[in-house]
């Protein structure tokens, strides 16, 4: 099972061209998704996953 970094905590986004992801928790950047820069130098998934947690929605009931 492969992990959407798109969903972790510690994903980011960069303004480097160059380098447009980066860890947080790693604390390095890469021109490729931090988890297939790490399952291809480590040769595990990442072991410091952590998905983000969105707030409920609430129902707002408008009156007009």
């Amino acid at each position: 099972m492969s992990i959407d970094c798109r969903k972790c905590i510690f994903f980011k986004i960069t303004w480097e061209k160059e380098n447009p992801y980066a860890c947080k928790v790693f604390g390095f950047k890469s021109n490729e998704i931090p988890s297939v820069k790490i399952l291809f130098v480590d040769g595990k998934n990442c072991l410091k996953f952590s998905p983000k947690t969105y707030p409920k929605k609430q129902n707002v009931n408008w009156v007009g």
